[in-house]
C-alpha cells in the first residue's frame, strides 16, 4: 500500500514538473517569437531612418552640375520693327530665395526659336535649390522680360537630383516673372518686365556631378594661381599666404573661386598635366592631412576647410589625375607610336608622386649658412 501511494507521488511529481517545462518552454518560445518581431521592426525602422539620411545627406551634399541649354521655340516677338526677338538666358541657382550662381547664355539675334547649344557648370549645387532661366530680349535702350522657367531640382516627380538620372532634355515652359536675377553687385537686373506676354519652352539638360572625381567646397589655397609666382635665383615661391577658397572640381580641372558666387574663378589648374604631380601620402605611405601640388619649381598646398573631408577631397584629385591623364596624353602625341607611351607615362605620375616631397636637405649639399641680427642660425629647405 505504501509502495503503490509512493509511486503515485513521484508519478504526480513527474507530471507536474513536466508540465511546468512545458509551461517554461512555451512561454520562453512566445518570448524568443516577440523578441525576433522586435528585432526585426527595429531593424525595419533602422533601415528606413538610415535611407532617409542618406537621401538627405546626397540631396543637401553640393555638387558641380553642368547645364546645357539646347533650344528654344515660339518665343514672344518683342521688336516689332521686324517681328522677332533678340533672346538670351540668365541661369539662376536660388536657394532660400537668395541667388547663389549665375550664369549668362550668349544672345542670338533675330529669331524666335533660337539654337543655343552651350553648356554652363555651376560649381555648387544641390538637391534644395532651384534654377530659373530667365529669358530676356536685348535691346539698345532697355532690355525686356519675355518669360522665366524654372527647374526644381528637389522635386521627386522631376528625378533629377534624389536619384541621380542623367537623362536627355527636358522642356520648361515659360511663365510670368517669379524670381528676378541679380547683378554680382547684388542689385536686380535692370529690364521691362511688365510688357510683354510671356509664352514658348526651352529645352535644358542637366548633367549632376556624381562620380568620384566631381567635388567642390570651401579650401585654404593659394590665393594666386600656380603659373603666377616669382622666381627667386631659379625657384618659385608662393607671393602670399593661403587663403579661403570656393574650390570645384570638374572635368579634370580644378576651379578656385574667391568666394562661393564669384562668376570667373581665379584661376583654372589641369590636374592632367604632366608638369604637375599631385601628393597626397608620405614617403611611408600614411595619409597627409593636405593635397600638395608641386611642379619644377614650385608648390601649393590646399587644407580642406573640413577635415573629416580630406578623403573626399583626396580621392577627387587622384580620380580626376587618373581619369583624364590618359585622354590628355593621347591627345597631345605628336605620333599614333608615342600615344601609348606618354598615355603610360602619365598614368604612372600618381605612383612617382611621393618622390617629389620635401625633406630636409643633406649635410653635404646644405647651403652655408648665414647669421641673423640675433646671432640665430637659419637654413633651408630644398627638393629632393
Amino acid at each position: 500500500m505504501q509502495t503503490q501511494l509512493a509511486e503515485h507521488k513521484a508519478k504526480v511529481y513527474v507530471q507536474k514538473t513536466v508540465r511546468k517545462l512545458w509551461k517554461l518552454y512555451l512561454v520562453r518560445k512566445k518570448f524568443l517569437s516577440m523578441q525576433n518581431q522586435v528585432v526585426k521592426a527595429q531593424s525595419a525602422v533602422r533601415r528606413v531612418k538610415h535611407r532617409h539620411a542618406f537621401l538627405k545627406h546626397r540631396r543637401t551634399t553640393l555638387r558641380p552640375v553642368r547645364v546645357t541649354v539646347g533650344t528654344g521655340h515660339d518665343m514672344v516677338v518683342s521688336d516689332w520693327d521686324n517681328g522677332l526677338s533678340d533672346p538670351y538666358i540668365i541661369i539662376s541657382a536660388v536657394s532660400k530665395g537668395v541667388q547663389r550662381w549665375r550664369c549668362d547664355v550668349s544672345v542670338r539675334e533675330e529669331t524666335l526659336n533660337p539654337v543655343w547649344n552651350e553648356t554652363h557648370t555651376i560649381p555648387g549645387v544641390n538637391g534644395d535649390m532651384k534654377l530659373y532661366f530667365t529669358v530676356i530680349d536685348q535691346d539698345e535702350i532697355r532690355d525686356q522680360f519675355m518669360g522665366q522657367g524654372c527647374l526644381d531640382l528637389g522635386d521627386r516627380v522631376t528625378n533629377y537630383w534624389l536619384h541621380g538620372t542623367r537623362g536627355g532634355y527636358v522642356d520648361i515652359a515659360l511663365d510670368n516673372l517669379i524670381f528676378m536675377p541679380a547683378e554680382a553687385s547684388g542689385a536686380p537686373v535692370r529690364i521691362d518686365w511688365d510688357f510683354l506676354e510671356p509664352k514658348g519652352r526651352i529645352r535644358v539638360k542637366l548633367d549632376i556631378g556624381l562620380s568620384l572625381s566631381d567635388v567642390c567646397g570651401y579650401m585654404i589655397g593659394p590665393p594666386s594661381g600656380i603659373e603666377e609666382s616669382t622666381s627667386v635665383k631659379g625657384r618659385a615661391m608662393a607671393k602670399a599666404k593661403g587663403r579661403k577658397l570656393w574650390v570645384s572640381i570638374n572635368d579634370g580641372e580644378l576651379h578656385a573661386r574667391r568666394s562661393m558666387g564669384e562668376t570667373k574663378p581665379r584661376y583654372v589648374v589641369k590636374l592632367h598635366d604632366p608638369r604637375l604631380a599631385i601628393i597626397t601620402t608620405t614617403r611611408d605611405g600614411k595619409p597627409l592631412p593636405y593635397i600638395l601640388l608641386v611642379t619644377k619649381y614650385s608648390k601649393f598646398k590646399f587644407i580642406p576647410l573640413n577635415k573629416y573631408e580630406i578623403d573626399r577631397w583626396r580621392m577627387a584629385f587622384l580620380v580626376s589625375r587618373m581619369k583624364f591623364a590618359a585622354a590628355s596624353a593621347a591627345d597631345a602625341a605628336k605620333g599614333p607610336e608615342q600615344a601609348p607611351v606618354n598615355a603610360a607615362k602619365a598614368m604612372r605620375l600618381a605612383d612617382l608622386a611621393p618622390h617629389f616631397l620635401l625633406k630636409p636637405a643633406n649635410r653635404d649639399r646644405r647651403r652655408p649658412r648665414r647669421r641673423s641680427s640675433r646671432g640665430r642660425s637659419i637654413t633651408g629647405m630644398q627638393l629632393k
